[in-house]
């Protein structure tokens, strides 16, 4: 079974055994043994240039009240700041001066039974490139990112940095790959891949254009 809630806290028998977990709402599950896979919820903050609010990602709450059962078992835990692009509306690109990157001819599944496998039509992503006004508009402004900034001092993950990590770290390179990927079947946004950013909504804007 697969249920949804929000673990809070966990469950720890006399012999420091855990043995299930407890959720926000009140309902426990208890469980022979319990897997923590953390993400970026747990008592997430966002931060858009200088203005910041408690939230997962994309519009969703954190999740809190894990990470204070943790500390109290003694764990230590820390900030890792990741990022995320704005996403898009795909009906507002004009993919004429884009390029198509379909997706793989041999079609692989998930699931290695063949009798849930249900074949769709491929979904394509388009790639375009950082220009040179992209960049000096970021090189003008590192100033109004958290890290840059100064009011965020976490380090972000060596292998997925923000757009403005792109332009400090590879000064040499005169574009970067922007690829615009589709979110799902039945909705019109785009995930603008590489192109995550701490930067203020109003800069957000402009580098899109």
């Amino acid at each position: 079974f697969i249920r949804e809630a929000m673990v809070t806290g966990l469950d720890i028998g006399p012999n420091d055994e855990v043995r299930g977990v407890n959720t926000y709402f009140g309902m426990n599950f208890g469980a022979k043994a319990v897997v923590l896979t953390t993400g970026t919820f747990m008592n997430g903050r966002i931060w858009v240039g200088r203005a910041s609010m408690a939230a997962g990602r994309a519009g969703e709450a954190p999740s809190t009240g894990l990470t204070e059962t943790l500390t109290g078992l003694g764990f230590e835990t820390d900030r890792l700041k990741t990022g995320t692009p704005a996403r898009v509306d795909s009906r507002t690109v004009n993919f004429a001066g884009l390029e198509e990157q379909p997706g793989d001819e041999e079609v692989r599944w998930f699931s290695f039974d063949p009798s849930v496998h249900v074949p769709r039509p491929q979904m394509s992503c388009y790639l375009t490139h950082t220009t040179a006004a992209t960049h000096s508009l970021i090189r003008d402004n590192l100033q109004e990112t958290p890290v840059y900034g100064g009011w965020v001092d976490a380090l972000g993950p060596r292998y997925c940095p923000s757009i403005e990590d792109k332009i400090v770290r590879f000064a040499d390179k005169e574009s970067h790959q922007i690829f615009l990927e589709p979110e799902g079947r039945n909705t019109p946004e785009l995930y603008v891949q590489g192109f995550s950013t701490g930067l203020p909504e109003r800069l957000q804007l402009a580098l899109l254009r």
